[in-house]
């Protein structure tokens, strides 16, 4: 399984898990194809990465950008809590080196 971000997400990949808008509601199940009709709409409703089969290219490595988005993405209903946001940093610091 890989986080591909939603920008760079293809017609035919196939997702690993569900994909959940922030109300709860779910898009996308686990096992879709995804669309170029599908990835434009997720697109708009805010998602910006997908869980998609297959490996990442070069494994071994962590791409920082890649892990950004994921640490945004988890914290991203908590935006406006300053512990969380304080939490967020202190991940970033050890995921990231930065």
């Amino acid at each position: 399984m890989r986080r591909v971000p939603i920008e760079k997400a293809e017609a035919g990949m196939i997702t690993t898990q569900p994909i959940v808008s922030e109300k709860g509601m779910v898009l996308c199940s686990k096992g879709s194809p995804l669309t170029e009709t599908l990835i434009e709409r997720l697109g708009r409703l805010g998602i910006r990465s997908v869980a998609v089969e297959g490996d990442d290219p070069v494994e071994g490595t962590t791409d920082p950008v890649q892990s950004r988005l994921e640490i945004d993405e988890r914290f991203s209903k908590v935006a406006d809590d300053p512990l969380m946001a304080e939490i967020k940093n202190l991940v970033v610091k050890i995921q990231l080196g930065s």
